[in-house]
């Protein structure tokens, strides 16, 4: 083994070891995303969608006020591999089509990160989400029966899942970004 193939080796020993120490640089990511996107893309306002093992997992509010006419609505789902991320990742999108007319909104859920749970606790997050919304549908100004559920990569996937396991609360459309997906 030369000498360069030993340093290179070293140094990327240290920089694992390190990443492990202090955490994954994807969480480095979410933690850096999350404040940046509050920040600029703050939601109209922020509503309980559940209570579960002592934490309130949150819902965003973005678009324009209730009026007499109801609106198609968007669900987002953050990606994150079911394991990190937050709601404030897709703040961008649900800012955007919000200024459009559109209620969006941008859910939590349980991650292995977060929880130390299972991808089936995200999806029963992902269902109460969607329930919630085609419950509190009236009160948000939506039309129920032009709900749209979007996420990217395990967000996708909880999207997609969602609508199958659901019949009972059909969807208008999905818009799925790189969705984990087989």
């Amino acid at each position: 083994m030369t000498r360069r193939a030993r340093i290179f080796g070293a140094v990327g020993l240290a920089v694992l070891a390190l990443a492990w120490w202090a955490g994954s640089p994807l969480s480095w990511f979410g933690k850096l995303a999350t404040a940046a996107y509050s920040s600029r893309f703050p939601p109209g306002e922020e509503r309980l969608l559940r209570a579960v093992e002592g934490e309130d997992l949150e819902i965003a509010v973005f678009g324009p006020p209730p009026g007499s006419d109801l609106r198609p609505a968007i669900l987002f789902f953050h990606g994150g591999g079911w394991s990190t991320g937050h709601r404030a990742m897709l703040y961008p999108y649900a800012h955007h089509f919000g200024e459009q007319g559109w209620v969006t909104l941008s859910a939590s859920y349980r991650t292995f990160g977060s929880h130390g749970t299972a991808v089936k606790v995200a999806l029963d997050d992902a269902r109460h989400a969607l329930r919630w919304v085609t419950q509190n549908a009236a009160s948000l100004g939506i039309d129920p029966s032009r709900i749209v559920l979007s996420g990217g990569s395990a967000g996708g996937h909880l999207a997609a899942a969602t609508t199958l396991i659901e019949p009972e609360f059909p969807v208008a459309a999905m818009v799925l970004f790189n969705p984990a997906i087989d």
